[in-house]
């Protein structure tokens, strides 16, 4: 595990950059594994009773923080648009058989909609075409 053999490079004296260097971890990554040893092990020193737990805890896989971010360009309005494209393609599909030419690329329906004035990006709409 990587937040072990950080903590035993850190033990040993190795400095932060190194570890980075050896690992390919970021030296912050490395000083907040540090920080949560340092912090866990003092821990550990006030409350022996805790031994299993608080080993435990320092071993523990890395928590992500969770995604607090909302998506704010992709809007119910511009996925009932893009919905909506999608249906006069199928129903082109249907005309003209499914290899025509008049397809639309993916960038090329980011360009509508951008022309509609929608503000979206590229990875944005390949990842919502991807999901249908």
């Amino acid at each position: 595990m990587e937040k072990a053999k950080i903590i035993t490079l850190k033990r040993e004296g190795v400095s932060t950059r190194e570890i980075s260097r050896r690992t390919g971890i970021s030296r912050d990554t490395i000083a907040k594994y540090w920080r949560e040893f340092v912090e866990l092990n003092n821990r550990l020193q006030e409350n022996p009773a805790q031994k299993e737990e608080i080993q435990d805890e320092m071993l523990s896989k890395p928590k992500s923080a969770p995604r607090t971010r909302k998506r704010h360009k992709f809007t119910p309005e511009l996925e009932a648009r893009l919905h909506e494209i999608l249906a006069e393609e199928k129903r082109k599909d249907r005309i003209l058989g499914a290899n025509h030419k008049q397809k639309l690329t993916n960038k090329q329906i980011r360009d509508k909609l951008v022309e509609e004035g929608y503000e979206i990006s590229q990875p944005t709409i390949n990842n919502a075409l991807s999901q249908r």
